[in-house]
């Protein structure tokens, strides 16, 4: 089963705003600016298509499918579909995408050739017995790839989708992965091999995420009075040397980085999105 998230518009506009965060120097230098806003679709989840300028975006939508889009919004290449969850990582001259397929209620795995805005033939993990809130990619440093599944009461798993930028035709699972109950998102950072999911009323938590570590979680932020954070943990997306988390009911982006020197996380920019 997959659970739909009821804050579509504040994860397309988080993982919209990760690029401009990551380049920004000092992080309180970004720019805010609507994009697609005139578009015929809306979006459960967005980001720009890995390895490219940034003129490129890939949507996934519960009514219009699963969507590459130029700058301007406007469709360079469709698949057919009811989508929502999205992660995307560069596999040679393709682009790895995992969604969530709602007709078929399973997590769905496919390669675009951005330049022939050509789809490759779905891979499907098998249906679980439990409903899937979200999904992330993850690829450690023997090239293998990884998807982490979320799902409700604490229930995660982590499953081998191939290797050396291919799919394997039937991916395999490889671990349970205990997760917070009211987990929704998660993103990987793969240099640092590190797991991030949020806790809706809590925070958020960093986990190894090689298949072979052992199951600890250290907190990155967490809700007033034991952290900075003053409502909701929500959706996240990696930048470099840090993390960008939404705090959806606070109507706020939290930028968060750790030392090297130091396990514990600190907050070092914020920005509000009231209007």
């Amino acid at each position: 089963m997959i659970s739909l998230s009821p804050k579509p518009a504040c994860l397309a506009l988080l993982l919209c705003l990760a690029a401009g965060a990551a380049h920004a120097s000092p992080p309180m230098d970004l720019n805010l600016t609507r994009w697609a806003e005139n578009a015929s679709f809306k979006a459960q989840s967005a980001s720009f298509l890995p390895g490219s300028d940034g003129t490129r975006r890939l949507a996934a939508s519960v009514k219009a499918g699963l969507l590459l889009l130029d700058e301007q919004g406007r469709e360079l290449a469709k698949m057919p579909g009811s989508f929502q969850g999205l992660d995307s990582r560069t596999t040679g001259s393709s682009v790895l995408i995992a969604t969530l397929d709602n007709a078929r209620q399973q997590a769905m795995l496919t390669q675009l050739d951005p330049t022939g805005a050509h789809w490759s033939k779905p891979v499907y993990l098998p249906a679980r017995d439990y409903s899937v809130a979200g999904l992330c990619l993850y690829r450690d440093d023997a090239s293998n790839l990884f998807v982490f599944l979320v799902g409700e009461e604490g229930k995660g798993e982590q499953w081998l989708i191939g290797a050396d930028n291919r799919l394997n035709d039937a991916p395999r699972l490889v671990r349970n992965l205990p997760l917070p109950p009211k987990a929704e998102f998660c993103q990987v950072d793969d240099a640092a091999h590190r797991l991030f999911v949020n806790e809706q009323n809590i925070g958020w938590w960093a986990y190894p995420a090689h298949p072979e570590a052992e199951v600890a979680r250290q907190p990155v932020a967490l809700r007033e009075p034991f952290g900075d954070l003053k409502q909701a943990a929500g959706a996240m997306a990696i930048v470099p040397g840090g993390l960008l988390a939404l705090d959806p009911k606070g109507k706020a982006l939290h930028l968060y980085q750790q030392q090297e020197s130091l396990e514990n996380w600190t907050p070092v920019a914020d920005l509000s999105l009231m209007r």
